[in-house]
């Protein structure tokens, strides 16, 4: 056959299998590396700001009431 035995390496019927094979294997590795990757603006919402400021009011209002407390105790 004109490809050569299989002591001679390993021949054109295999190489033409597995060099796309690889090709293959290496591309969906890259692929799947560079989407695991964390965005830092992924969860970030620019538009929705109203629950993180009912958050900082209600800790405010904790912070007073503390201060009054102290206050009292004093």
């Amino acid at each position: 056959m004109w490809w050569g035995t299989v002591g001679n390496g390993c021949g054109m019927p295999l190489g033409m299998l597995m060099m796309p094979l690889f090709f293959l294997i290496v591309v969906g590795i890259l692929f799947y590396s560079f989407n695991r990757r964390i965005n830092v603006f992924e969860n970030h919402q620019f538009g929705n700001t109203s629950g993180r400021d009912e958050i900082l009011n209600e800790l405010r209002e904790i912070k007073e009431d503390i201060r009054e407390l102290k206050k009292e105790k004093e």
